[in-house]
């Protein structure tokens, strides 16, 4: 089994013992959309025959014009697949371990606000098919701030979001 992290535009595969099997560039070729000076870094998921990786994206939309959290699919030669923007602005990927998969390959994505206006700290979480097609979305403003720590595939086909308080 390997690691799969992600550094700057760079990503990187690594045995467990920490040996580099390969390196690979982040952005398609002719594309700059991966936003390193953002600090929020990136997360890599490997599901089956897919890599998912999570980030910034440092492209705007009229929507959305201080960018939002991005999510890529990738073989596992790390070739582009296709690249999709979460439907909410201000996000960045929830904690460390932000992808979980349900029986079906669905895709689960766990983000957290950056910049809300009212300074409070959301949850999101979005439900992607194999295709990267969103199926539902839910945000939580909770009463207190809250982290993202982690998200974890159930049994059931569910999922258990992990967070954490915070006092601002």
């Amino acid at each position: 089994s390997d690691e799969n992290f992600l550094f700057g535009a760079v990503a990187g595969s690594f045995t467990l013992d920490g040996r580099l099997i390969q390196r690979f560039d982040f952005d398609p070729p002719g594309e700059s959309d991966f936003n390193s000076a953002a600090g929020h870094g990136g997360v890599i998921e490997r599901k089956s025959n897919r890599i998912y990786s999570g980030y910034v994206g440092g492209g705007s939309s009229p929507d959305c014009p201080t960018g939002t959290t991005v999510i890529d699919q990738r073989d596992l030669e790390f070739n582009f697949i296709r690249r999709k923007r979460v439907p909410d602005c201000h996000m960045v990927p929830g904690g460390s371990n932000c992808f979980a998969f349900d029986s079906k390959g669905n895709v689960f994505y766990q983000t957290e606000s950056s910049n809300d206006p009212n300074g409070d700290i959301n949850i999101g979480l979005y439900k992607y098919d194999t295709s990267l097609n969103l199926i539902w979305k839910r945000v939580f403003d909770f009463p207190e701030n809250h982290r993202a720590f982690s998200v974890s595939e159930t049994d059931d086909d569910g999922v258990i979001l992990e967070t954490v308080v915070t006092t601002v």
